[in-house]
């Protein structure tokens, strides 16, 4: 899904059993920028920084917190005895 305001592309990686919603924009062919955040903070903090980094050459990636964007929760775990 592209967010046209910024340019963003949301999409989702998977990693195991989780699926993690993630923003990315700029060259596919950049250096990679992953843009982490903090609680409660999520994805959406990056959108200004983003296009200029983009603009730059670099291809930034900002995942979403689980819970939110829509990625999947994990399975849950077995039960010990």
């Amino acid at each position: 899904m592209r967010d046209t305001k910024y340019g963003a592309i949301t999409r989702r990686v998977r990693t195991g059993h989780l699926s993690v919603a993630v923003r990315d924009s700029g060259p596919a062919g950049g250096p990679v920028a992953l843009l982490l955040h903090g609680w409660p903070d999520d994805a959406p903090t990056w959108d200004r920084i983003a296009p200029r980094l983009a603009a730059a050459g670099f291809r930034t990636t900002a995942p979403m917190n689980r819970g939110t964007g829509g990625p999947a929760k994990p399975e849950p775990a077995p039960r010990f005895p």
